[in-house]
């Protein structure tokens, strides 16, 4: 199942809080600047996402902590994030590196 929320700006953490998605394999919340670093965290629950594209968005490093348990997901976009840091970067793929092995 596809789910495309694009532009949505006014999109509220209530949204992805509040429902299940288990069954979503794309999910693009692209330019989606009202939700949080709550409603990033609950990804984690989103577990056959296959594509998640979270450009444009403002979330912190730890907002993404728990995206390392998604083992189906093949592609993650995160351009133009401007609170995602390098560190964030390196935390994520050093837990979805351990995950490997």
């Amino acid at each position: 199942t596809h789910l495309n929320c694009n532009g949505l700006k006014y999109l509220r953490d209530d949204f992805l809080l509040n429902h299940d998605f288990r069954h979503v394999t794309f999910l693009s919340l692209s330019d989606c600047l009202s939700l949080t670093d709550k409603a990033f965290l609950r990804l984690s629950d989103f577990t056959n996402l296959r594509t998640l594209d979270l450009s444009y968005c403002s979330f912190s490093d730890p907002g993404l902590s728990g995206l390392s348990v998604l083992t189906k997901l093949d592609d993650l976009n995160l351009s133009y994030c401007p609170s995602f840091t390098d560190k964030g970067c390196l935390l994520y793929t050093s837990d979805a590196a351990d995950d490997l092995l």
